[in-house]
C-alpha cells in the first residue's frame, strides 16, 4: 500500500494537493503540545509512524510539514551552528526534500539550486558525478542519503570538492551500520542481493563506521553532529530525534 501511496504522490500535480490535504488533516486531528517540528516551528499530540518492512516505528513524520528525524536534526545543525540562514550563501542541493527546498526559497538573501539526476524532482537536472557548474562556486552543498545510490563515489566525492569554495561545508548523511567498522561493498547487479546486503534493492553499498575515514581520503576535514551528542535528551524526544543518527560535515581545506 505504501509504494502505491509514494507513485501516487509523485505523479506530476498531485503532490502539492497531498501535501496540502496532510496539512489540514494534521491541523485537525494531530493537536497538541507532546511533540514539535523545529521546521515547522508547529506542535502535534503525535506524529506519524513509519513503517519498514514489518517493523513499525511510532512518532516518525511530522504531521504538517513530512519531516524525518535525519531532516529535523538537520534543521537543528544548520539553524544553530551554522550562518546558513544568515548570510548571502550560495547553496547546492541535491535530491532535495520538499520541506527544506520551501524553507530555502523562502528566504531569499539565500542563492539556492537543487539538483535531482531525473526531471520533476528539483530546479536543474544533475548528475552529482557531473555538477554543471564551476569550481568553488558554493558555500554549502547538501547531500542527504545520496552517496548510497551512486556507483562512482570517488567522483561524486571529487565533484562537491570541487564546486566548494575553500571552506565550504557539504552536509551530508547516509545511512550507517554502526556495528561494522568497514564500509560493505559487494559487486551485485541483483535486486534482491542488494536489499539483502545493503537493506535498499537501489543503494549499492552499507557505509560503515569507516565513513568519515573515506571522506577524509578526499581532503575534506570531517566533523559530526550527533542527535545522541549535541542534542538534550529532553530535545531528542521533543522533536523526536533518532539518537543514532549523525550529520556529516565535509569541510573544504585552503590549498
Amino acid at each position: 500500500m505504501s509504494a502505491i501511496k509514494n507513485i501516487i504522490k509523485n505523479i506530476p500535480g498531485i503532490r502539492p494537493l497531498y501535501r496540502f490535504s496532510r496539512r489540514i488533516y494534521a491541523l485537525i486531528f494531530f493537536t497538541g503540545s507532546k511533540y514539535g517540528c523545529p521546521i515547522c516551528d508547529r506542535s502535534f499530540r503525535k506524529f506519524f509512524p513509519y513503517r519498514e518492512g514489518l517493523e513499525v516505528k511510532e512518532n516518525v513524520f511530522c504531521p504538517y510539514c513530512g519531516s524525518a528525524e535525519r531532516h529535523r536534526l538537520e534543521f537543528l545543525f544548520f539553524s544553530q551552528y551554522t550562518n546558513i540562514f544568515s548570510r548571502k550563501n550560495k547553496v547546492l542541493h541535491f535530491a532535495p526534500e520538499p520541506i527544506f527546498t520551501e524553507y530555502f526559497c523562502k528566504n531569499h538573501s539565500i542563492e539556492y539550486i537543487s539538483g535531482y539526476i531525473e526531471k520533476g524532482r528539483a530546479m536543474c537536472v544533475m548528475d552529482i558525478t557531473d555538477i554543471q557548474f564551476e569550481d568553488g562556486r558554493f558555500d554549502y552543498i547538501i547531500c542527504n542519503h545520496v552517496l548510497e545510490h551512486v556507483l562512482d563515489e570517488k567522483k561524486a566525492l571529487s565533484e562537491i570538492k570541487r564546486v566548494l569554495k575553500p571552506r565550504g561545508k557539504a552536509i551530508i548523511t547516509v545511512p550507517i551500520s554502526y556495528t561494522s567498522e568497514t564500509t560493505l561493498e559487494r559487486p551485485t547487479s541483483s535486486d534482491q542481493e542488494r536489499l539483502e546486503l545493503y537493506g535498499q534493492h537501489d543503494h549499492v553499498r552499507l557505509y560503515g563506521a569507516d565513513f568519515p575515514d573515506r571522506l577524509r581520503n578526499f581532503g575534506f576535514e570531517v566533523e559530526t553532529f550527533s542527535a545522541g551528542i549535541e542534542i538534550s535528551s529532553e530535545m531528542v524526544e521533543q522533536y523526536r530525534l533518532n539518537k543514532g543518527e549523525t550529520v556529516y560535515i565535509a569541510i573544504k581545506a585552503i590549498a
